[in-house]
């Protein structure tokens, strides 16, 4: 339940590039930040690489054409990058979630896929 843990709500506070470790920091080091069983999980996504042998209609994309993706994890809300051009889209985006430690998140988390 929602009580248990929060997660990133998409302010400008709570968002960084790739490679950004200060983001992560301030959550922690933030009044009331983590409590001792709360950890941060982070999801980057770089980039993607599209296949035109994979889907044919990739090759027929037009410049205006645009790719997302979409990070979903646990029970908490979808979140989406922001939009980036194919052949090679370069997303840069971080997900950030807290979550209390417990052994449903260590269960899920050793799951495959």
């Amino acid at each position: 339940d929602d009580d248990d843990h929060d997660h990133d709500d998409g302010d400008d506070d709570d968002t960084a590039s790739v490679g950004s470790a200060s983001t992560t920091a301030s959550l922690v080091a933030a009044p009331g930040g983590l409590a001792p069983a709360e950890t941060i999980i982070e999801v980057y996504v770089v980039s993607a690489e599209l296949f035109a042998d994979a889907d044919p209609s990739i090759a027929g994309m037009s410049s205006l054409t645009s790719f997302f993706a979409v990070v979903d994890f646990w029970d908490f809300e979808s979140q989406a990058s922001p939009a980036a051009a194919p052949p090679r889209p370069a997303f840069n985006f971080a997900s950030r979630f807290r979550v209390a430690y417990d052994e449903a998140l260590a269960w899920h988390a050793a799951e495959p896929g």
